[in-house]
């Protein structure tokens, strides 16, 4: 998902290079915009999701902290251990989603802005 995440991204970038350059290969009419529309609510989808994930995983986390303190042991440990483990690369891949949803709406509202001059 993040490679492809990231090549769309870098697609709209080029076409928008491109289109401020006047060299556009590829005509921006209605179609264009209705794939990046679908693109777009595809990764919002992507990233509620992966928003949902995280919050799940950093509740348990939380919760395992919580039976540790309880309860010490070596159980307990291994399971806050496994939580802490799996939330750090969930919260870094939303990080990761969030930052390119924000970078195709920065993208969305250039192209918009090129299209109406």
């Amino acid at each position: 998902m993040r490679k492809y995440f990231s090549d769309y991204i870098n697609y709209i970038a080029a076409i928008l290079q491109t289109a401020e350059a006047g060299t556009l290969s590829e005509p921006l009419d209605d179609a264009f915009y209705a794939r990046f529309e679908t693109m777009l609510s595809r990764m919002k989808h992507e990233r509620i999701c992966h928003l949902l994930v995280t919050v799940l995983f950093a509740i348990l986390t939380v919760m395992s902290l919580g039976i540790l303190m309880q309860t010490p042991g070596l159980q307990s440990a291994l399971l806050f251990l496994l939580f802490l483990i799996l939330v750090v690369p969930y919260v870094h891949h939303y990080y990761f989603l969030e930052n390119g949803v924000q970078k195709l709406y920065k993208l969305w509202d250039k192209l918009k802005n090129l299209s109406k001059s």
